[in-house]
């Protein structure tokens, strides 16, 4: 997904399913616990080590076990001495199918940390592997890594763990599927998380989210009684009382043009873009509507006038589309000219259509 790691020229040798590395040590004497384990164990060491290898849990077969072997050991009693970090189990078995030290994620960095919902997961100088009964194991790394790994402790609240590898999208697109939701990564987009209900509003759109939406560009941030998210060709919103809707094309370039009044005055999208039979389309806003025609543009119909057209049941054939913004004539009063008429508003009078 991005530019190779470049990692140190640190010398190595494998044997007997080894990697054996040497790694400067900190002064620290470490206790190393893996939290899963599998006949295959990479220490990464120097040559001549002084240091055991242990399992303690579950099997990358999916089997939970527990073992009273002693846990792996490394002791350092001089700042010159190297140390040993065990990479074993799930973990491990991946790790060394992505070619261990020379792949990816480049040197094991420090042992296993146990995840207090059950799993585990461990630090390499170029990313993460993490591995629960549920999820098996999975590196991040890249760009996405780097949004999982700052989000700290609400990461596995909010996404939860990888249930799969990052898949290449194409044209540098990528993405890595979470418990919860989903980080999609692009050079032009950057790394954003979609997930919840806009997730969800996203998924159901199959392999038209891509040719409708794009990436997401942004996060989803909180609007009036919702919430929205960018995306490269329009927008997502949801919320309690509409669930999830697109907005884009057209009628979503006048809704944003609008920015915080948008919202604010027309509410939220409560239904999806219908299009006509000759190809006008309109959506239906919590206080209002936006109707896009070739002939006319976007125009917004809402307030009185809005109330007025919607209560009409063959208001679009027969008004037609709107072809101006409503005109204050004052006192209270107002209209707007469709294409086959006018619809006049005042608080004394309500609201009544002349064609």
């Amino acid at each position: 997904m991005l530019a190779g790691p470049s990692r140190k020229n640190i010398p190595y040798t494998r044997t007997a399913g080894f990697i054996l590395a040497a790694i400067p040590a900190v002064g620290l004497s470490l206790a190393l616990t893996p939290s899963h384990a599998s006949a295959d164990t990479v220490s990464e060491t120097p040559a001549s080590p002084a240091a055991t290898s242990a399992s303690s849990s579950a099997s990358s077969s999916g089997t939970s076990s527990s073992s009273s072997a002693a846990p792996a050991l490394a002791t350092s009693q001089t700042s010159t001495t190297p140390k040993t970090i065990t990479v074993s189990g799930a973990i491990g078995e991946l790790y060394t199918a992505m070619d261990g030290a020379d792949g990816e994620l480049g040197l094991a960095t420090s042992s296993e940390t146990a995840l207090s919902g059950g799993g585990a997961w461990q630090q390499f100088a170029n990313g993460r592997i993490y591995w629960s009964q549920a999820t098996g194991a999975h590196a991040i790394k890249g760009g996405i890594g780097d949004v999982y790994f700052a989000m700290g402790g609400t990461a596995l609240t909010d996404i939860g763990l990888p249930t799969g590898d990052e898949r290449d999208l194409g044209n540098g697109m990528w993405v890595q599927q979470f418990q919860n939701g989903r980080i999609f990564w692009s050079p032009t987009t950057g790394a954003h998380i979609v997930h919840g209900g806009i997730n969800d509003t996203y998924t159901s759109l199959g392999s038209s989210a891509f040719a409708d939406l794009g990436l997401p560009t942004s996060d989803e941030a909180a609007v009036a009684n919702g919430w929205a998210q960018q995306f490269e060709k329009g927008s997502i919103f949801w919320s309690y009382a509409t669930a999830g809707v697109v907005v884009h094309g057209n009628i979503g370039a006048i809704y944003a043009s609008l920015g915080t009044d948008g919202p604010a005055s027309l509410g939220l999208p409560s239904g999806q873009v219908t299009t006509l039979a000759d190809g006008s389309q309109y959506q239906q806003f919590q206080r209002g509507l936006i109707y896009w025609s070739q002939a006319s543009g976007a125009r917004i119909v809402h307030n009185g006038i809005g109330d007025t057209f919607a209560a009409m049941a063959s208001a679009p054939s027969a008004m037609g589309m709107p072809t101006g913004d409503e005109v204050d004539l004052g006192n209270g009063a107002w209209m707007q000219q469709f294409q086959n008429g006018r619809i006049y508003w005042s608080g004394a009078t309500g609201g009544h259509a002349i064609k």
